[in-house]
């Protein structure tokens, strides 16, 4: 995600975006193709990962806002000009941010 909304700024800020179309796809149960895709991809990404004890058990909002949500608010800082970090220079950090909210050791 920071790496795509460095090299993407202008579609970053559409998909960060609290777009009428967004909020109405959402609402009606009909995500894009895509997003089915990608979430159905990280939950065959977290499932064993589950079963080994290696992540918590967690709804799938839940883990997205843990794993996303710091990414995504920090790229709407960067879009904004209002972060000096640029997504790609906190990526290992939010990454071990993430294991730590996600992992069993919390």
């Amino acid at each position: 995600h920071l790496s795509w909304a460095e090299a993407n700024p202008e579609g970053a800020r559409f998909l960060l975006g609290n777009n009428e179309l967004e909020i109405t796809l959402a609402r009606a149960g009909e995500l894009p193709s895509e997003n089915r895709r990608f979430y159905r991809t990280v939950q065959d990404w977290v499932r064993p990962r589950v079963v080994s004890g290696e992540l918590r058990k967690l709804s799938s909002d839940l883990y997205y806002a843990l794993w996303i949500g710091p990414s995504q608010e920090l790229t709407r800082q960067w879009l904004a000009g209002r972060a000096r970090t640029t997504p790609m220079d906190a990526v290992a950090t939010l990454a071990d941010a993430a294991w730590v909210n996600l992992g069993t050791s919390v």
